[in-house]
């Protein structure tokens, strides 16, 4: 499913990644995965950005920057999302994913993405996914793997932001 986000849309990502980037400095926390040269500042923008597209996709809230990331469920509601600007990307977990998460698997660019599917981490840590290669041992799940309905259903889902936001907005229970 692609998606197009507006102006607006791309100056909150830009907006909420760059104060992602400044938070994890201020608080000296380093990338969990990956290698620590990578464009930190780039990364968090796009990753902001593939969440504003899921967001948009499926009708749900978006938190664009929170006081612990730690403390939420998801990155969109319950939803983890995982992004690459690879076209052929694959959705890459790791051994210490909460199994019963969902994760979405989003591609491209601003201000267009493509989500690609999704699947629960305990189905994608697959043996048959593992790689040891590239620095980043992970296990990639190839996107025909992925599951190409909506995630929203598969579990409750948060319309509104988490207990402890900050925000003024109520948190109902979807589908």
């Amino acid at each position: 499913m692609k998606v197009t986000l507006s102006w607006f849309e791309v100056f909150q990502g830009v907006q909420s990644g760059g104060m992602r980037r400044i938070e994890a400095m201020k608080h000296t926390r380093q990338p969990i995965y990956g290698e620590p040269n990578l464009d930190l500042w780039g990364l968090d923008i796009e990753a902001a950005l593939a969440e504003i597209a899921v967001a948009k996709a499926y009708d749900l809230y978006w938190e664009g920057v929170a006081r612990a990331p730690s403390q939420l469920r998801g990155d969109v509601s319950n939803l983890q999302v995982r992004s690459t600007y690879r076209e052929d990307g694959c959705l890459i977990l790791h051994e210490d994913d909460p199994d019963d998460a969902l994760f979405v698997l989003v591609t491209g660019r601003a201000p267009t993405y493509t989500i690609r599917g999704w699947m629960k981490a305990a189905e994608g840590k697959s043996p048959k996914w593992w790689r040891e290669g590239d620095g980043r041992p992970a296990f990639f799940v190839p996107q025909t793997a992925l599951n190409r309905s909506s995630p929203v259903g598969e579990g409750r889902l948060l319309t509104g932001p988490w207990p402890a936001s900050k925000s003024t907005t109520k948190v109902t229970s979807s589908l």
